[in-house]
C-alpha cells in the first residue's frame, strides 16, 4: 500500500506545476493538477477542472493522507482575487481533511515590495496561521523546459544585444528540480511560516544571464546597461512588436528590486542543497545541445564545411572523456554564424582553452571520414579567397597582439 500523500497542485499546468507535477508522480505520489484546461499533462497524472477561486473539489476528501500545493496566480488580481481564492482554498483544504497546505510564494514578498505581485504573496502569507500551512519563498527559477520567467530570459539571451538594467543586481537563482525537491520536503515537514529557498550566495543578474547564454547556447551575451526608465519603456514597445521577446514591466521591476534573501538555515533544515548554476545546466540536455554547437563551429573553421553528426558526436564525448565536467566555452555569435573570425579569436583569448580545443577538434578531423573527404577536395577559388583576406585582416592585429604578449 502506498503510504505517501496524495498531491494536489493549483495551478498544475503551468512551468512550475507541470515539472512539479511530474517530480513528486516520479517519486511515488498520487498526483491530481488543478486547473482550466488539461494542457500537457505528464503521464500518471489526473486532472480536475478548476479556477482560481473554486473550492477544493470533493474528491479531495478521500482517506488517507493529502498535501495541497496552491500555486495559481491571476496576474491582473481584480479586487484582491488571489487572496480571497487563497482564504477559501484554506478553508475547504481543512474541511475536506488535507493535511498539509503549502503555498509557493515569491523572494519578492515583502510588506513594503516594490511590486503588486511581491505584495499580494506577502498578504497571502499573513492568511497561513496554522501548524498545516507553510509558504515556501523562492527565488529566481531556471532550468527545465523554458517557462515563465525562465522562458522570457531564454529567449532574451538569444539577442545579440541585450541592454538590461543594473547587470550587478545580486540575484540567488535556484533550478527547478530543487525547488520541487524543496516544495516536497516542506510539506512532509511540521516546519511552518515562510521558508526561503534561494542559493545561499548571490550572483550577479548579469553574470546569471551570461551563464544561462554559455550553457544554454554555447555563445558569449553581450550586455548593454540601460537605466530602468528606459528598460520599461522598452517592455512596452515589445508589446507591440513582432518577432522579439514580449518582456513583462512587473517582471523588471521585481528584479529591480530584489533584495538579498539569507536562507542557508532553511536549506539545512529541509536537507536541499542548491547547486551553482554552471554544474547543475552541465547535467541536463540543453549543456550537450551547446557543446553540439560549440563543435559545429570548430569543426566548421578546421573543414570549411559541415561536420556529420557522427563527427560532432565524437567532439562531445571526446570532451567529456577528458573532463566529464567540461562546458561549453561561450563563443561570440559573430563566430557561430562565421567560424572564419575563430582566425581573429583565438589570437586574442589569452587562456588557451580556445586552443586546446580547436588542437582536439583538428585530431579527431584527421581520423574522420569528414577530413578525408574535406582535405582531397579541390578548394574553391572564392573560398580561398576568402581565406587569404581574412588572414591579411587579421595580421596587423596578430603582430600587436604578439608584440603585447611579448612586453607582458
Amino acid at each position: 500500500m502506498n503510504d505517501r500523500p496524495h498531491v494536489w497542485i493549483t495551478g498544475g499546468t503551468g512551468y512550475v506545476g507541470q515539472h512539479l507535477a511530474r517530480f513528486a508522480r516520479a517519486r511515488g505520489h498520487a498526483v491530481t493538477v488543478l486547473a482550466r484546461d488539461a494542457g500537457r499533462l505528464p503521464a500518471g497524472v489526473g486532472f480536475h477542472r478548476w479556477t482560481l477561486g473554486d473550492p477544493v473539489p470533493a474528491e479531495a476528501a478521500a482517506p488517507g493522507p493529502a498535501v495541497l500545493f496552491h500555486l495559481a496566480h491571476d496576474w491582473s488580481d481584480e479586487a484582491h482575487r488571489n487572496e480571497a481564492a487563497a482564504a477559501r482554498l484554506l478553508d475547504t483544504a481543512r474541511q475536506a481533511g488535507i493535511g498539509r497546505f503549502v503555498f509557493m510564494s515569491s523572494q519578492s514578498a515583502q510588506p513594503d515590495a516594490v511590486t503588486p505581485y511581491g505584495l499580494i504573496k506577502w498578504r497571502i502569507e499573513q492568511l497561513l496561521d496554522g501548524a498545516d500551512t507553510a509558504s515556501a519563498r523562492v527565488g529566481p527559477i531556471y532550468g527545465g523546459q523554458p517557462g515563465s520567467l525562465f522562458g522570457q530570459l531564454v529567449r532574451l539571451i538569444g539577442l545579440p544585444v541585450l541592454p538590461m538594467i543594473r547587470p550587478r543586481q545580486p540575484v540567488q537563482p535556484i533550478h527547478i528540480d530543487e525547488v520541487c525537491a524543496g516544495l516536497l520536503a516542506l510539506a512532509a515537514s511540521p516546519l511552518t511560516g515562510p521558508r526561503r529557498m534561494a542559493a545561499p550566495e548571490a550572483i550577479a543578474f548579469g553574470d546569471f544571464l551570461r551563464l544561462l547564454a554559455r550553457e544554454l547556447r554555447g555563445r558569449r551575451l553581450t550586455i548593454l546597461p540601460v537605466p530602468l526608465w528606459l528598460a520599461l519603456l522598452g517592455c512596452a514597445v515589445t508589446q507591440y512588436v513582432p518577432f522579439i521577446p514580449t518582456v513583462s514591466q512587473a517582471r523588471v521591476r521585481g528584479l529591480a528590486g530584489i533584495r538579498f534573501m539569507p536562507c542557508a538555515a532553511d536549506l539545512a533544515a529541509l536537507g536541499l542543497t542548491v547547486e551553482p548554476v554552471a554544474a547543475r545546466l552541465r547535467r541536463g540536455k540543453p549543456a550537450r545541445k551547446a557543446l553540439l554547437i560549440e563543435g559545429r563551429t570548430l569543426l566548421r573553421y578546421i573543414l570549411g564545411t559541415d561536420p556529420g553528426s557522427a563527427l560532432l558526436r565524437d567532439y562531445v564525448r571526446a570532451l567529456h572523456a577528458l573532463d566529464p565536467a567540461a562546458g561549453p566555452l561561450g563563443l561570440p555569435g559573430a563566430a557561430i554564424v562565421w567560424p572564419a573570425a575563430l582566425a581573429l579569436i583565438e589570437r586574442l583569448r589569452r587562456d588557451g582553452r580556445l586552443e586546446r580545443r580547436l588542437d582536439l577538434a583538428t585530431i579527431l578531423t584527421g581520423a574522420s571520414t569528414d577530413g578525408v573527404r574535406a582535405w582531397h577536395r579541390p578548394l574553391p577559388l572564392w573560398r580561398l579567397g576568402t581565406r587569404l583576406a581574412v588572414e591579411a585582416l587579421i595580421l596587423p592585429i596578430r603582430m600587436v597582439v604578439t608584440m603585447a604578449r611579448g612586453h607582458d
